[in-house]
């Protein structure tokens, strides 16, 4: 849900904040930590997307995906040089 403070406070004016609950035990989130270095763009973005949307990525939106970030990553050659 985007936005979904901003929602909330339409009928509950009072709403200080909203915390997503993370249900992922201490081991395994210690572990993706560890991991998220060897992760790529691509891949770290993926895991965000599920963890926003609750759907994992469809074919079309990883080519698109990969689209953006070698379009960005030309441009910061470009600037480079």
């Amino acid at each position: 849900i985007l936005d979904a403070k901003g929602r909330l406070e339409k009928k509950f004016p009072h709403v200080l904040q909203l915390e997503r609950a993370c249900f992922v035990p201490r081991e395994e989130r210690d572990v993706a930590l560890v991991e998220r270095p060897k992760m790529t763009e691509a891949e770290r973005f993926a895991v965000f997307f599920e963890a926003m949307t609750g759907d994992k990525m469809t074919d079309e939106q990883k080519r698109c995906l990969a689209e953006t970030i070698d379009e960005v990553n030309e441009a910061q050659r470009e600037v480079k040089v």
